[in-house]
């Protein structure tokens, strides 16, 4: 998909549906929709809509460098509109189409509605940013205007938030979800995303994510390859940990699973977990605080084994650098972070090296001494530790 290439031309054929941006969509054979793009603004904006991150595949990197993000968020949400639009149109004319076609370009009804909800979760987490920028430019007293503070009470920070939009973002990125559901409800890759949305949705909650991991452990009972394998493998991981209580017993089969898969941060996060020597089955997990405040070491459970140093100023200010393997090149990154202490969340967005716009977030699940546990909203596993 990231090789093909988005063509500007004609096509021969009846008019199906257009755009008010210049998408005009002439339906072909099947259930394909070949879109004329006519301006190299929108053929770049379908590269871009291509590129968003629906499922991390094979050798591709995680943490800073994975979590690079499109400083056209809402303009190709609306042009995935666009698209959605011409296929709803052309189905309510008796049609069956269910992909959009741009020359070598393949996007199905289920790629653009997940793309679509993935980029309104992404608004909705960089709202929280926003909102601190802005409280830091009040706050005469800050040290740093530039960049925000997280070291002023959240509570008092978030006084005057959103929360009613922010929350309207997660809830059309669900309903989103949904409909692609209906469409393909045996999309596993689609119910994974709806369950770590609720986590965010219904904190206080867990039964609602944990019937959907359920469903897609029960869709993934004989994987077909090691793609969903690990999506089994996670589905059991967060089924272990999502709740009140620690489930040894899945803890133990997600573990044989990344461990066949050679996942290896994986299986060092099962192994933490199931050797905590106060936890037994059914007891409730220690909930420690965590302070981000200092300088930390990460490890990301990525399949380029990346890690990262970071440093976590008092004023919300933070630096970092990311390696990309033993032998991969390295990157830097500045911005703001913030912990929300509700969601667990540790937030961060900045630039790479100087650029490159990027946004990121762990939930942090649990802890061992001074090393923390999470998971990413990208999916992968972090092992934090405080130098």
């Amino acid at each position: 998909m990231d090789n093909q290439e988005v063509n500007i031309s004609d096509v021969r054929g009846d008019v199906v549906g257009t755009g008010a941006s210049g998408i005009v969509a002439k339906e072909i054979h099947g259930n394909v929709i070949q879109v004329v793009i006519n301006s190299e603004d929108l053929a770049r904006q379908l590269g871009e809509i291509n590129k968003v991150p629906a499922d991390v595949k094979q050798k591709q990197s995680a943490g800073i460098e994975g979590n690079k993000v499109s400083q056209d968020s809402e303009l190709l949400r609306e042009t995935i509109s666009e698209l959605l639009e011409v296929i709803r149109s052309s189905n309510r004319k008796g049609n069956k189409v269910d992909e959009i076609q741009a020359g070598e370009l393949h996007l199905s009804q289920v790629d653009l509605l997940l793309k679509k909800a993935i980029l309104l979760k992404s608004e909705a987490d960089q709202m929280y940013f926003e909102q601190l920028d802005k409280s830091a430019r009040k706050d005469s007293s800050s040290p740093v205007q530039e960049y925000g503070t997280a070291g002023l009470d959240l509570d008092k920070v978030l006084t005057d938030f959103d929360d009613k939009a922010y929350l309207n973002k997660l809830r059309e990125a669900y309903g989103l979800l949904k409909e692609a559901i209906d469409i393909d409800p045996a999309n596993t890759e689609v119910l994974l995303h709806m369950a770590q949305l609720l986590i965010e949705l219904t904190p206080d909650d867990p039964t609602d994510e944990q019937k959907l991991l359920y469903r897609v452990q029960n869709l993934l009972n004989n994987p077909k390859d090691d793609a969903e394998r690990f999506r089994l493998a996670q589905a059991t991981f967060l089924l272990a940990t999502t709740g009140n209580h620690l489930h040894k017993g899945m803890l133990k089969d997600a573990r044989r699973m990344f461990k066949k898969l050679g996942r290896n941060e994986w299986v060092r996060q099962c192994d933490d977990l199931l050797g905590k020597g106060k936890q037994t089955m059914g007891a409730a997990p220690q909930q420690q605080v965590f302070e981000p405040i200092g300088q930390w070491s990460i490890l990301v459970s990525d399949f380029v084994g990346s890690t990262m140093n970071v440093t976590f100023h008092a004023n919300g200010y933070f630096e970092a650098i990311q390696q990309t393997g033993m032998y991969g090149a390295s990157v830097q990154a500045a911005g703001q972070w913030a912990f929300i202490p509700a969601q667990r969340m540790l937030q961060l967005q900045g630039m790479i090296n100087g650029f490159q716009p990027f946004f990121m977030g762990i939930l942090i699940q649990y802890q061992q001494e001074n090393v923390f546990y999470g998971v990413g909203t990208d999916g992968y596993s972090y092992t934090l530790q405080k130098n």
